[in-house]
C-alpha cells in the first residue's frame, strides 16, 4: 500500500491514477497532517509514502500575492 499525501491537489490528483495504473494499491491521505494521531492512523499498513501535501492558500493566494523576484 502506498500512501499519497495531498491526493486532492494538482500533483496528487495525477500521481494517484498513475500509481493505480501501475498496479499499486493507493491510500489517499487527505487528513490534517499537523496532528500526529491523524498521520499515524492514515499511514498504518503503508509501505511507502509519496508526500505531495503542502499548506498553501490555493489559487486565490497566488493571484493576490504573485511572485516578485
Amino acid at each position: 500500500m502506498i500512501a499519497v499525501t495531498g491526493a486532492k491537489g494538482f500533483l496528487g490528483s495525477h500521481m494517484v491514477p498513475f500509481l493505480e495504473g501501475q498496479g499499486h494499491q493507493v491510500r489517499r491521505v487527505t487528513a490534517n497532517l499537523c496532528d500526529p494521531r491523524n498521520v499515524e492512523e492514515q499511514l498504518e499498513g503503508c509501505e511507502c509514502v509519496v508526500h505531495l501535501a503542502a499548506r498553501m492558500g490555493g489559487i486565490g493566494f497566488h493571484s493576490t500575492s504573485p511572485f516578485q523576484p
